[in-house]
């Protein structure tokens, strides 16, 4: 269960379903998508909160991507410290991170 606090009212709990996560994580990876691969490493900057992370760090997992979390209030320079050290490839956040 995902808790939002959506645009429409109020806050709430969204269920996803295990089929809806796995058929999400098949649609994420694929080269038509984000491309995702074991050869990846993954930073994840959006809270799991926030939409379930878009389903990335699932699918990073199906495919065998590192992963590495920024923590809970990364500030710019913490990101770009991460991207450098870690090699990171991609990075999952909105436009204004």
């Amino acid at each position: 269960m995902c808790y939002t606090s959506g645009t429409t009212g109020h806050p709430k709990g969204v269920v996803y379903s295990h089929r809806a996560v796995y058929l999400h994580c098949l649609a994420m990876a694929p080269a038509d998508t984000l491309a995702l691969s074991e050869r990846d490493v993954i930073l994840h900057v959006v809270p799991m909160s926030h939409a379930n992370a878009w389903c990335v760090p699932y699918a990073g997992l199906m495919v065998g991507a590192t992963q590495i979390f920024a923590g809970s209030h990364p500030q710019p320079h913490d990101i770009v410290d991460l991207v450098e050290a870690e090699q990171v490839t991609v990075v999952g956040g909105v436009p204004t991170i």
